[in-house]
């Protein structure tokens, strides 16, 4: 996506003095065709738009002092007209910090 516009919306939660960490995001993006050179044409020769929506919901818990388990969800909805095509992800981390 060249010149693209994002809107995001995101909000935390984390207890005081709590191991459990949550965060849920919602990420616009829109191609801006008002600036530079917006690629408008694809190989049909129609116009389109480049358009996606992508939403997150993440849980993190402390393990241990320098250890977090991070499990979440993110889906891509791409817009019918554009490239983006719809996507579907589930991921589970265990990190540490040292």
């Amino acid at each position: 996506m060249q010149n693209a516009d994002l809107i995001k919306v995101q909000a935390e939660y984390r207890p005081i003095n709590s191991k459990h960490y949550f965060r849920l995001a919602y990420d616009m993006y829109s191609q801006d065709k008002t600036t530079g050179k917006a690629i408008d044409v694809t190989f049909t020769g129609t116009e389109t738009k480049d358009e996606a929506n992508i939403m997150t919901f993440e849980y993190r818990y402390q393990l241990a002092e320098n250890t977090r388990i991070r499990a979440g969800y993110a889906t891509l909805d791409g817009d019918e007209e554009s490239k983006n095509i719809d996507d579907d992800r589930l991921f589970v981390e265990i990190y540490s910090r040292f």
